[in-house]
């Protein structure tokens, strides 16, 4: 029954006072002290329960220190169950602990990391995938708060390092190449999503990490480690001021765009144009150095009709490159032009096909690049929509 409500509350199929939260948060309190750490069954009815019902219990954790602390160990101590499904509910309730509780972190996260850094490299996604949901969670939160009440300084050595461990597990890469298709959650999607939370919030410390971790891994033969290396590289152009590694990004660029025209595998050249559409968009200066755009264009030109996910990143390239001219009122090449007719060519055939993202984004780079090229009084000849 108490489950029930807790879950209508949460779907707002009902509306909860003040005096409901109180006494279903007494009842869960009461199983809590009497029979939560001996019953497996009891744990799961007040597990999920506490999933349904987090969000009510925002007021009362903030001015009543016992209670949130009485459910926390309550949570962590559920994390070590050998039950599998007390265990899991746990995970999923410390999710939404760290949320309405972020203001006393700072006074809780080594029991928290305690109990849920051996998840994150697990080859379990039932556990990995909360565990670094967790700590995912708690970067963005720490993000909001002032300098000298942030733990992310603390945190980071010690969450870095699984994270890349996770991207380097050759089991974990196949299972995200293989799964993500369908849009299935992966381990390797939520160590992405993390670092590049990292990223955001860390700025010239994690440059430091990621610059290390590409330098070690990018530049060999082996296809998981380079694929992990294009993933650093992409989450680490999140960084807030990401011009300070330009002569970094310059040197590695070369490399990239040689995955990107020379690859054989599909996931590296995938990999390689969001790195390559990443770094137009944020630092495009860096192209232009030596004749590496000039050396690009005609493969950057035929990729356009590569298969989707690639195309989608390479007509982003396009569309970025085309409003930095814009914006700095640079002249554009001549070879635009044919871009312009492979990507109207490019969408249509797409049409077909009805592959939406790629056919969205093929047509802003079109506009865009129309757009540029009409400011500039140049003769675009087109196909007649």
């Amino acid at each position: 029954m108490l489950n029930k409500i807790c879950d209508q509350a949460k779907d707002k199929r009902i509306t909860l006072n003040q005096d409901t939260i109180n006494r279903i948060l007494d009842v869960l309190i009461y199983f809590i002290r009497e029979k939560g750490t001996t019953a497996d069954q009891t744990k799961i009815l007040v597990l999920n329960a506490l999933d349904s019902a987090f969000t009510f219990f925002r007021e009362i954790f903030n001015t009543q220190s016992g209670i949130r602390n009485e459910v926390l160990k309550f949570l962590l101590d559920s994390t070590r169950s050998k039950n599998q499904r007390v265990k899991f509910l746990a995970m999923q309730c410390l999710k939404q602990f760290v949320t309405v509780s972020s203001h006393y972190l700072k006074e809780c996260w080594h029991h928290i990391w305690e109990a849920t850094s051996g998840q994150i490299g697990e080859n379990t996604v039932e556990f990995a995938i909360p565990a670094i949901e967790i700590w995912q969670s708690i970067v963005e939160q720490d993000k909001q708060r002032i300098p000298q009440d942030q733990i992310l300084h603390e945190v980071s050595p010690r969450l870095v390092p699984p994270l890349f461990e996770n991207l380097l597990d050759e089991q974990k890469s196949q299972d995200d190449e293989e799964m993500s298709q369908y849009g299935e959650p992966t381990i390797f999607a939520a160590t992405r999503t993390c670092l590049t939370s990292l990223a955001q919030a860390m700025n010239e410390t994690f440059f430091e990490s990621a610059v290390e971790f590409i330098q070690k891994h990018f530049w060999g033969e082996n296809q998981v480690e380079k694929r992990a290396g294009l993933i650093v590289y992409s989450c680490m152009l999140d960084c807030p001021k990401p011009q300070s590694l330009a002569v970094f990004l310059s040197q590695a660029l070369p490399t990239i765009a040689d995955i990107l025209f020379k690859s054989d595998s599909s996931i590296l050249k995938q990999e390689a144009s969001l790195a390559l559409q990443k770094t137009v968009e944020v630092v495009p200066e860096v192209v232009f150095q030596g004749n590496l755009l000039d050396s690009m264009i005609p493969d950057l030109i035929a990729s356009i009709k590569a298969p989707s996910k690639i195309a989608g990143n390479v007509a982003k390239f396009w569309k970025n490159l085309c409003q930095f001219f814009v914006k700095d009122e640079k002249e554009l090449p001549p070879d635009f032009k044919v871009a312009i007719e492979n990507l109207i060519e490019n969408v249509f055939g797409e049409l077909y096909n009805e592959d939406y993202p790629l056919i969205e984004q093929s047509l802003l780079a079109a506009g865009t690049l129309i757009s540029c090229l009409s400011q500039q009084e140049l003769k675009v000849e087109y196909v007649n929509l």
